[in-house]
Order: structure tokens, then C-alpha cells, then sequence
């Protein structure tokens, strides 16, 4: 028996693709394919492996992977028979031909369409050529050459500085005697295995600089390999480290990173036709934002100010917050934001990175208010402003202009 699970963090997404999933499980539970085993049978209906493997396959790589398990894979076979059992209950009370359901219909098969036609119409425009990649690589091989690195040793005793004093003196008195410890000849690692607040894992295996504070940095990528730092103090609390081993920079052949140009090249080319395009049937078809203040104005108007443009409108599924040594160098955290059809190709599922240049407004009431990173929710429907470097990973990464949070209906 299937167990009764409840709310899933899946019926948080349901409303957003029910009507979609209804008709791809109704033509997928009564094709004509051969006879399968099912995994659940309603009424004629029938749910196959082969029904669930294809609905696993067509989930964000986030759901995805939260779907993978056992338990998982029987939660969804469930939240499927509910979506089936709900619709055929509805059609029987002639709830599909109510006018508020064949409004949202309308706007389905709308969002559907339009998403199709992007991808059709952007895609064969997006691709770079060789020789294109050549140029970019020939005008960006500062960003293709791989940085100097260091491996290090760490302690780090967390004391933020609002703890009270006599706590602050007694980690500064432990820091002091693990460093002269290790200055008389103790071995380090050992030291940094027992006292550390950090697990010596979390500290493991080369990096360039950004890892830590640009302060701290300053001082560790001064030190040679073997030689020991002084106590440094933080906003969380006091370090120790040493360098083990230095990598000096190098730069990347042509070969190695002709993908990832290729990828860049794709996303860039890709929004610039996503833009040219908008514009092109926006005057086509005659779009008029009448007066100054209103929601598309006013977005319009601070994306020229920061010189961004918008790359992408969807739903934030998971909020990072930035820890006090990232918040004090700038950093603020990250969303990672999934945007519904209609996206620009390979624009719809992004890291966005949250910096402290970054604008951050809400859309409420048809007007923007000034809004904080605080005011990042998972859940919530955000427009995406970027102008700055892409990453050609995917999902995307790049770091905000502005971020518009949508509180309005859409």
C-alpha cells in the first residue's frame, strides 16, 4: 500500500503544472502502447513504471533528485493518482467546462505555445562558430587562465564578535597556545583536527582567491608552503592557518575551455535574440505601457540604470544566505530560481547570484517599493535583471543586477 504522505513539498509546485500533467497522464495512462505492468489502475486508467519513469524525467534537476529514492518515487506515483482521480471527479461535475477553467486553460495553452515559438525561433540563432570562439577567447585569455592556488591547514575557533568578553578572551588564550603548539613542533593537522569549530574536510584541497575574506587572503597567499600565518580574527571568530602547497597560475590551451566558450557564446547570442525578437513583436503588435508609472515602465527604467537586461522570470525553490566572512566581503547569498515556458532557451533554471550592488525591489500594488536580500523567500515569483559575465554551466550562473520580487497576481 502506498503510505498516506500527505502535503509534499510537491503539491506546492501542483497548481503551477496540474493542468499540464492532467493531460500528458491521461494520453500516457490510455495510449496504445502494449500492455504494461501498472502500478496503479483507476477505473480504466492505468500508471505504468514506464509513466512515472517519463514524469521523474521531466522534472527540474532539483525535484529530480528529491524524487529518486524509493520513498520518493512512491510519493509522486501517489501525488500522479491524485491528479488523475481529481480530474476525472472534476470532468464528472463539469468542472472543465466552467469559465474560470477555460480561462486558465486559454492561459496554458498560451504560455505553452509562446514557449514553443521561443525556442524555435531563438535556438537556430544561438549557436557561436568556431571562428567566433576563437575572438572570444583571444579578448578574454586573462579569464581562461587558471589562478594561482593554495592548499592549506586551517583552526578556526567560532567566537562571534557579539559574544561576551570573558568567552572572546578564553578562545583568543586557546588560539594563542595552539599556535605556539605548533610553532614548538606539534603537527598541525592533528591541532586543527581537535579543536577546530570547522571540520578540516570542509577546508580540504586547492583554491584561488575568493574563498575567503580579501583581508585574510591578503595575509595566506603572502605565506610561503610550511610556513604558519598569525591569529586572524573575523566577524565568526579567530583563525590559524598554514600554507601545505602553492600552485602557481597557468593558462588554459584553446582545446580545454572551447566548450565552455561555445556555451557562453550560445547564452549570449541567445539573449540577444531573445531581446531583439521581444522588441521586434512588441512593435508588431503595437505593446504600449501607458504612463510612468507603470510595472513594465518602472522595470524597464532601472534595468537601463544598471545596465542590465531581462534574462528571466520564474519561481525561487531555494534560498542560500552568504556566511558573515562572504557578507562582510560583499557577498549575500544566491536563489536558485526554475522560470516557466516562455523562458529564453537555457534560461530556465539559473543560480543567481545575490551581491551587495545588487537592486532588489518588490512589485506590489502595480508599483516597485525598495525591498532587502532578507526579503528573498523560496516560493516566491521573481524577474531577473543580469548584464555581467554568464556562467556556461547548467544550470545557469551569474550574478543579479536587480531582482524584482512579484507580488502581484500574475
Amino acid at each position: 500500500m502506498i503510505p498516506n504522505t500527505g502535503v509534499s513539498a510537491f503539491r506546492t509546485i501542483m497548481a503551477a503544472w496540474a493542468l499540464w500533467a492532467c493531460a500528458l497522464l491521461c494520453s500516457a495512462a490510455r495510449g496504445e502502447e502494449p500492455p504494461e505492468k501498472a502500478l496503479a489502475v483507476i477505473g480504466s486508467a492505468r500508471i505504468t513504471a514506464r509513466d512515472l519513469e517519463n514524469r521523474i524525467e521531466r522534472l527540474s534537476p532539483v525535484l529530480r533528485e528529491e524524487y529518486s529514492s524509493e520513498e520518493g518515487r512512491q510519493r509522486l506515483l501517489r501525488e500522479m493518482v491524485r491528479i488523475e482521480v481529481f480530474s476525472m471527479e472534476a470532468r464528472a461535475r463539469g468542472l472543465d467546462r466552467a469559465p474560470e477553467f477555460q480561462r486558465k486553460l486559454a492561459e496554458v495553452e498560451k504560455a505553452l505555445l509562446a514557449d514553443h515559438f521561443a525556442k524555435e525561433a531563438v535556438l537556430p540563432g544561438s549557436e557561436g562558430t568556431e571562428e567566433e570562439a576563437w575572438e572570444y577567447y583571444a579578448r578574454h585569455l586573462e579569464e581562461f587562465q587558471s589562478p594561482e592556488k593554495i592548499r592549506v591547514s586551517s583552526v578556526f575557533l567560532e567566537c562571534p564578535r557579539s559574544a561576551p568578553p570573558d568567552e572572546r578572551a578564553r578562545r583568543r588564550l586557546l588560539a594563542e597556545e595552539i599556535l605556539q603548539r605548533a610553532r614548538n613542533g606539534e603537527d598541525f593537522p592533528a591541532l586543527a583536527r581537535k579543536h577546530s569549530s570547522k571540520s578540516p574536510d570542509e577546508e580540504a584541497g586547492y583554491f584561488s582567491r575568493g574563498r575567503y575574506l580579501p583581508e585574510i587572503e591578503e595575509r595566506i597567499f603572502a605565506l610561503n608552503p610550511g610556513e604558519l600565518g598569525p591569529i586572524l580574527e573575523t566577524e565568526g571568530g579567530l583563525w590559524l592557518f598554514r600554507v601545505e602547497d602553492r600552485l602557481p597560475p597557468a593558462e588554459q590551451p584553446y582545446g580545454a575551455v572551447r566548450a565552455e566558450i561555445l556555451a557562453r557564446l550560445r547564452m549570449e547570442k541567445g539573449l540577444r535574440v531573445f531581446d531583439d525578437l521581444e522588441n521586434r513583436l512588441f512593435a508588431k503588435y503595437a505593446v504600449k505601457f501607458p504612463g510612468e508609472d507603470s510595472p513594465a515602465s518602472q522595470e524597464g527604467t532601472a534595468s537601463r540604470k544598471e545596465g542590465g537586461s531581462p534574462a528571466m522570470e520564474g519561481t525561487i525553490t531555494t534560498v542560500t544566505r552568504a556566511a558573515p566572512e562572504i557578507r562582510e566581503a560583499g557577498g549575500r547569498g544566491s536563489i536558485f530560481v526554475e522560470a516557466g515556458p516562455g523562458a529564453a532557451p537555457g534560461m530556465d533554471r539559473a543560480s543567481i547570484g545575490i551581491t551587495s550592488k545588487t537592486q532588489i525591489s518588490r512589485k506590489t500594488g502595480g508599483r516597485l517599493r525598495e525591498a532587502t536580500a532578507h526579503d528573498l523567500k523560496k516560493g516566491q515569483r521573481v524577474r531577473i535583471f543580469i548584464s555581467g559575465p554568464v556562467g556556461s554551466s547548467y544550470p545557469v550562473q551569474a550574478d543579479a543586477d536587480s531582482v524584482v520580487i512579484l507580488e502581484d497576481p500574475p
